[in-house]
């Protein structure tokens, strides 16, 4: 690829572009690639989005720079608006003085004690969901994943009305609106989003559905009127410390639409490529399931647990940097940034793709390989920056814990009971839309 050219100087110069769309088609017909080789180019690299500049920060001392040292002089950027337009703003969308006060309003949901609670509920479903199925049978581990994955953080949120109905509503919506705004960041040209193609009118239908079903259940509580003891009810009664101000219905509902996906689709994704993995590798199951062993309760995984299963949580690490679902987030300048030998005006738009990054031999030796000891003593601390599945600095994901979690106990909980064999001989594919998800996994159970 020779399109995009390096950044340089005070005022880099623009590479070889498609006229109106730039560089949108090349993004668009192998996204992992052109992220991947514009690593070769430099730390700092421009690319057109149609008639945008967009800057690709590559180095993680760039990185580091943008959402750490220098964050506040970054707000979420152009990928975060377009959430913003179908899910409102909730805590990832938002930024300033109101992206502090719904993280202080939020953050007791994510508070240690709380999280021993989920973590009860997190195991029952786990293990109701394994104890569903029957040796022998073959399973499509990304439905079932995505499935249990929603069930858990929906039951979190909302203790009383994550029924059936409410769940099938917000699993068939999901996957629209999240293809939605990712092919709403690329378009070359805004206006073509407005034009009531099928695609415009499916993403429409599905976010006013997600909408709709949340909204519905904000309303059946507050006529309510009863502390459930769950994330909902904690946000309709939270008030801030500073100001006494309360969420409206619109900051609610947008905090527990981006909580839902934030909650279910990075795990559930990460935790498909995760049985993938140990599909493959028996060495690695065995030392898994040994450990999971020793710690066990019966058929138990408790939080206290959690942190003796070291090298679980060495092997999940591994699947996020192999398989990272982020495959790509922005950032955008507040005021003229001097970065990577370059300054930048105000407004500029930045392209950051943890996915590339994580996979870099730089920072990483043999990075296509799946190796879960990487993640051991020195190694590990020198990888400082080289990791940001969850972001970094003041807008890193508040809920990284609950995830790590949820995760934890299901792989536990399934490879505790359950041999997994994959099905078929193609090979699982990468698939790209707002994630990076398997294109299929479907796998044969033996009953240990």
């Amino acid at each position: 690829m020779n399109h995009a050219a390096p950044v340089s100087g005070m005022a880099p110069r623009a590479g070889w572009k498609i006229p109106i769309v730039g560089h949108a088609l090349e993004l668009a017909a192998d996204p992992l690639g052109f992220m991947t080789e514009l690593r070769k180019r430099g730390e700092l690299v421009r690319i057109n989005i149609g008639s945008r500049e967009v800057y690709v920060a590559n180095s993680p001392g760039l990185i580091h720079r943008i959402l750490v040292t220098d964050g506040n002089k970054y707000d979420k950027g152009r990928l975060f608006d377009k959430s913003r337009d179908a899910l409102g703003n909730g805590l990832p969308s938002s930024d300033g003085t109101f992206h502090k006060r719904q993280r202080r309003l939020m953050q007791p949901a994510f508070h240690h004690a709380r999280l021993d609670q989920y973590a009860a509920l997190m195991e029952g479903l786990a293990r109701e969901e394994a104890d569903s199925w029957r040796s022998g049978q073959i399973v499509d581990m990304k439905e079932r994943l995505h499935a249990l994955t929603l069930k858990i953080v929906a039951k979190s949120m909302l203790s009383v009305d994550a029924d059936g109905l409410f769940l099938s509503e917000i699993q068939s919506a999901l996957p629209i609106v999240l293809r939605g705004i990712a092919l709403r960041t690329i378009l070359p040209i805004d206006r073509l989003e407005k034009f009531p193609l099928p695609e415009s009118r499916r993403f429409k239908a599905a976010k006013n559905s997600l909408r709709s079903a949340v909204d519905q259940v904000i309303d059946r509580y507050r006529m309510g009127g009863i502390d459930h003891g769950d994330l909902l009810s904690m946000m309709l009664t939270a008030q801030d410390v500073r100001t006494g101000e309360s969420m409206t219905n619109d900051e609610v509902a947008a905090e527990v639409m981006t909580t839902i996906i934030a909650g279910t689709e990075s795990s559930a994704l990460t935790l498909s490529w995760f049985f993938h993995e140990i599909s493959q590798r028996a060495d690695v199951e065995r030392r898994i399931l040994s450990e999971v062993e020793s710690v066990m309760d019966g058929w138990s995984i408790s939080f206290s647990s959690l942190p003796y299963l070291t090298y679980l949580r060495r092997a999940l690490t591994e699947t996020l940097r192999l398989h990272c679902p982020i495959w790509i987030f922005m950032r955008r300048s507040k005021e003229s940034v001097d970065l990577g030998g370059c300054t930048l005006p105000a407004g500029a738009e930045i392209l950051i793709s943890p996915y590339a990054l994580h996979r870099d031999e730089a920072y990483y030796s043999s990075p296509l390989s799946f190796d879960p000891d990487r993640w051991t003593g020195k190694e590990m601390a020198a990888r400082s920056g080289t990791f940001i599945p969850f972001s970094a600095g003041s807008r890193q994901c508040i809920g990284d814990s609950f995830a790590w979690a949820e995760m934890t106990i299901i792989a536990a909980s399934i490879l505790s009971r359950w041999r997994l064999h994959r099905c078929g001989r193609r090979a699982t594919k990468e698939k790209v839309s707002a994630m990076v998800s398997p294109d299929r996994l479907r796998v044969k159970v033996t009953r240990r």
